[in-house]
């Protein structure tokens, strides 16, 4: 499950508590191959 949130500062937060495997590494659109780990 990923949330979003904006704080008070204009910036944008994004939590994504999937773990980063080369197998599912298509599906993560915020993570490239260097953050498989």
């Amino acid at each position: 499950m990923m949330g979003i949130g904006c704080g008070d500062d204009g910036h944008v937060y994004v939590a994504d508590m999937d773990t980063i495997k080369k197998s599912n590494l298509n599906r993560q659109f915020l993570f490239r191959s260097w953050d498989i780990g």
